[in-house]
């Protein structure tokens, strides 16, 4: 079970260690990653490691469950049943895309372990996960019963969404490059900042009845 944070760490030490470690994860994969150079990064001593967070799969856990969790958090309560599906699923849209941006090293540490069949992924992080998308089949089970979206897997428009946020996240330094080099008549001027609203467009046209 991963340590909360203590409400008497006003010395930052947690954060520190956290931010130390997803840089490390995000560089180096849960298998490369060394609890020395995260201490080393966070200017502490190992051991303080083990005594606010744990060992190395107990820290890789809070890494990963203070966005997944987070985010799963943040879902269950934004996302109003009464709403209509549409503006549930925007909300669903909204959040996933604002967790990437917000969190630059997720991405790379998500493709690491897509790459290894999640084996290193810890049960807490999978339940998170599980919790976000039972929110999203809800969603098109909520359209559907409306006649508002075509029936469709939760999985599959998942997948739709995350794949290209989590691709063009890290490749954005090269798009930005290709803007620059072609311009913006010929590659949206305005990316990333609106990636989001075009990957909605998609999706509501994918599986919407109307249109």
């Amino acid at each position: 079970m991963v340590k909360t944070k203590s409400k008497k760490d006003k010395s930052g030490i947690y954060d520190r260690i956290l931010a130390s470690a997803i840089k490390e994860f995000a560089d180096k994969g849960f298998a490369g990653a060394r609890m020395d150079e995260i201490a080393t990064q966070a200017k502490i001593n190992k051991a303080m490691i083990y005594y606010h967070i744990g060992d190395k799969e107990v820290l890789y856990t809070a890494v990963l469950n203070s966005t997944f969790g987070n985010m799963a958090a943040v879902m269950e309560k934004n996302i109003i049943w009464d709403k209509l599906p549409a503006e549930n699923l925007h909300i669903y849209i909204q959040t996933v895309s604002e967790t990437i941006r917000g969190n630059p090293q997720i991405p790379p540490i998500m493709l690491r372990e897509t790459a290894s069949g999640g084996k290193d992924l810890p049960v807490e992080v999978i339940q998170s996960l599980s919790t976000i998308l039972e929110i999203l089949a809800q969603i098109i089970k909520q359209g559907i019963e409306r006649n508002e979206f075509h029936p469709a897997s939760s999985l599959i428009i998942h997948f739709m969404l995350i794949s290209p946020l989590i691709f063009l996240k890290q490749m954005e330094t090269l798009i930005r490059h290709q803007i620059n080099r072609l311009g913006p008549e010929n590659i949206n001027s305005k990316w990333p900042d609106d990636i989001c609203g075009e990957i909605e467009t998609l999706i509501v046209r994918a599986i919407s009845t109307k249109g």
